[in-house]
């Protein structure tokens, strides 16, 4: 399951969403990360969906997804395996 972190170094798991419009995936993802999503992938497999605009916006450093990344990552973070990052991608209902 994906997980939630935080940058408290909190983390939770996270229920990719599959069903529905894109739209409304998307914007499920959004809400949770605070921002416009960019996908990050991580060394070896998997990915982080993180805000594009994070930077920008002086998010804190999140330290726990930086150290999974090898980089700075800032603000709240979605880590997925990559099966999960390509369901929530191309799966789902268009109604």
């Amino acid at each position: 399951m994906a997980k939630l972190i935080t940058v408290a170094g909190d983390v939770q798991d996270f229920s990719m969403p599959v069903e529905g419009a894109p739209v409304q995936r998307l914007r499920v993802v959004q809400d949770a990360i605070g921002g416009y999503v960019e996908v990050a992938p991580l060394p070896g497999a998997g990915a982080l969906l993180v805000d594009e605009e994070g930077l920008l916006k002086k998010r804190p450093l999140n330290e726990a997804a930086s150290a999974l990344m090898g980089r700075r990552i800032v603000g709240d973070v979605i880590a997925c395996t990559d099966e999960e990052l390509r369901r929530w991608d191309e799966e789902g209902s268009e109604a």
